[in-house]
């Protein structure tokens, strides 16, 4: 019996100690080398991106591209940086902001950005 419940016990630990990751399919709107601002649907059934979020960056989150249905490409922060300004800037873009899929580790306030993949049309 004891046996059993050391092994549950154990189970248990090693179940909670595997780190939470996440993705958002968002809207960028600021990047920076500190962190991102996303905004996120409340819910699946919502349709506006309306809930701000901000999210860490750091030295070991990679940035990728993605135009139409091609492989997304690795990229810098930089281009990131200039795409997402100029998605901002575009007056007829309805999400203000470039869309991405975010991919995440951690948390609540330790959320670490680990891949930000931004999409845009045409090729």
């Amino acid at each position: 019996m004891f046996h059993r419940c050391l092994a549950a016990v154990v189970v248990l630990f090693v179940v909670a100690s595997i780190v939470v990751a996440g993705t958002y399919e968002a809207v960028v709107t600021k990047i920076s080398d500190k962190e991102i601002v996303i905004k996120v649907k409340k819910d699946k059934d919502d349709k506006k991106f309306s809930e701000e979020k901000k999210l860490t960056v750091n030295k070991d989150t990679k940035f990728y591209t993605k135009k139409g249905k091609d492989e997304p490409k690795e990229s810098s922060l930089g281009d990131v940086t200039k795409a997402v300004e100029k998605a901002v800037d575009n007056e007829k873009n309805p999400f203000k902001g470039a869309r991405a899929t975010i991919e995440t580790e951690g948390e609540g306030d330790k959320e670490v950005v680990t891949k930000v993949t931004i999409r845009s049309k045409g090729k």
